[in-house]
């Protein structure tokens, strides 16, 4: 039976996001590696001497309030950012029947962190080309209208929508 945590606030997470000359971002490689990591995990490949016991747990509510993203975009012409990491809400982590042990809940909330982080950074640079191209009216209100949508939860979108026009 896993262990149920009701509520984990982190408070003040500091991430650094840098993009390398291929246009390569650091946080995406994590994302890929948890991937390969939970496909690994998923599939069953253990340890052989690995207990059968195995420490799960199931989170109700986790948040991530007040942090910040260190973003270095200068190796594509970029440039050096410190922007608000918008607060992160996830739910229900290891709901299933098992739970999850805390390797694949912390890989859950890598994943959801990075996501964020990348949108966030991507949304940034998307405004500041928006505001140099459109100028400060029509610039300025569509940087907003991407803060609202992130703000609302429409991170996936968003993102899709910035590498779309990023040709990612």
């Amino acid at each position: 039976m896993p262990i149920e945590i009701r509520k984990i606030t982190i408070a003040d997470p500091r991430v650094r996001y840098e993009l390398d000359a291929k246009g390569a971002a650091n946080v995406n490689v994590i994302r890929e590696n948890l991937a390969h990591f939970r496909a690994h995990s998923a599939s069953g490949a253990g340890s052989p001497g690995q207990p059968k016991h195995e420490l799960r747990l199931r989170v109700k509510d986790l948040s991530l309030e007040g942090g910040g993203i260190e973003a270095d975009t200068t190796a594509l012409g970029g440039t050096e950012l410190d922007l608000p990491l918008p607060a992160l809400e996830l739910r229900n982590l290891g709901a299933g029947e098992r739970g999850a042990t805390p390797s694949e809940i912390g890989a859950e909330v890598l994943t959801a962190l990075s996501q964020r982080t990348v949108t966030v950074v991507g949304a940034s640079e998307l405004k500041q080309k928006l505001l140099d191209k459109l100028g400060p009216d029509a610039g300025g209100a569509a940087g907003r209208a991407i803060d609202q949508a992130i703000d609302s939860g429409a991170a996936q979108s968003v993102e899709r929508g910035i590498n779309a026009l990023l040709g990612k």
